[in-house]
């Protein structure tokens, strides 16, 4: 028969999270921690063959309350 060991566990209260000194308003409303002022809005050209929307206009506002990544490359 094996004898079991406990460890002792200690449980530490959880503090409420504040905004940083600095991070100011932005358009009248403090934002929270993590959270961007709005950016402005752009439109590029989708250049991916594959793509549905290739050769055509793109913007992030075209994606707004989905997940979508956006790469920016420079070739010179």
């Amino acid at each position: 028969m094996k004898r079991r060991t406990y460890r002792n566990l200690r449980l530490e209260p959880l503090e409420p999270r504040h905004l940083l000194h600095g991070a100011g308003e932005t358009f009248g409303a403090v934002l929270g921690e993590g959270e961007a002022a709005p950016m402005p809005d752009f439109t590029l050209t989708d250049v991916n063959a594959g793509s549905p929307t290739a050769n055509q206009g793109v913007s992030p506002r075209d994606y707004l309350e989905q997940v979508s990544g956006w790469y920016f490359g420079n070739a010179m």
